[in-house]
């Protein structure tokens, strides 16, 4: 044997020279197993089936799919692997979701405080906000998906119709005592706006004209 011939020999003994393991081509699926509520990894699945998805090279991996959902709602999604140049269709059930915080986002109109952040929930995406300014009050939505048996709040502030000031400059000048017999009020000279109602530090009687 040449001496080159030895040097590639022992090149692809060592896997230095190995080709790939698989390349990827068009799968095909082979039907291994039928599979029930007790032994399906597919949360809220009652029967489905289990497949050998293969490619021409003999590599393959074993996926499930489902058939028929506890909560009568059976989704699919076509799924890739490195090793198929086509997709799985996969059926799957709505299962019990969890919101997860994804970026912090610009303050909204109305919110204050603590950033703000956009969750995902299912195939759906919202955005918090727990602390709202003065003369706005948190409001609560429902958020579904099509994804989710169970639903998420979303926290978001909305204007007060009740809230007498936005700021602080909102509760100066203004009356806060009735008139009294001689026609006099109190008038506010100084105050603040804390969660949409005025404080009053100091205030002087007004005669009220006419």
């Amino acid at each position: 044997m040449k001496p080159i011939q030895i040097i590639c020999a022992v090149a692809f003994a060592w896997g230095i020279l190995s080709v790939p393991a698989y390349a990827a081509s068009m799968c095909t699926a082979t039907l291994i197993s039928s599979t029930t509520s007790s032994t399906t990894s597919i949360e809220n699945c009652i029967n489905g089936e289990k497949y050998r998805w293969k490619n021409s090279s003999g590599t393959y991996v074993t996926v499930e799919t489902c058939l028929d959902c506890s909560d009568g709602y059976t989704l699919s999604e076509d799924v890739s692997y490195s090793h198929c140049t086509n997709k799985f269709t996969r059926g799957f059930c709505r299962k019990k979701c969890t919101a997860t915080a994804l970026d912090d986002v610009d303050m909204p109109e109305g919110c204050a405080g603590q950033q703000p952040q956009e969750y995902q929930f299912g195939d759906a995406k919202y955005i918090n906000c727990f602390d709202c300014a003065n003369g706005y009050k948190t409001y609560t939505t429902t958020i579904s998906s099509s994804q989710c048996t169970n639903t998420a709040t979303q926290y978001s502030c909305v204007v007060d119709p009740d809230a007498e000031c936005l700021t602080d400059d909102d509760c100066v000048g203004k009356f806060v005592t009735e008139p009294d017999e001689n026609g006099y009020v109190e008038v506010s000279t100084f105050g603040w706006c804390g969660g949409g109602q005025c404080t009053y530090e100091d205030s002087k009687p007004t005669c009220i004209k006419g």
